[in-house]
């Protein structure tokens, strides 16, 4: 999926829109209840470590 997302968007872009994702969640998270806000933060760190993935295969190419 990330090579794909990188054919879509220039390395900047793709930057910009896992940020917002990242702040979109971390708002999400501060305004949720206990059982939502979990969900959330687990859901947060599998983005955070795909985003990790992609930047170390980008790094290698």
């Amino acid at each position: 999926m990330s090579n794909t997302l990188f054919k879509l968007y220039g390395h900047k872009e793709l930057d910009e829109k896992w940020a917002m994702l990242e702040e979109s969640l971390n708002l999400l998270i501060e305004v949720s209840d206990e059982n939502t806000r979990q969900k959330l933060q687990d859901r947060l760190d599998k983005i955070k470590t795909k985003r990790e993935e992609a930047l170390r295969t980008r790094i290698v190419r």
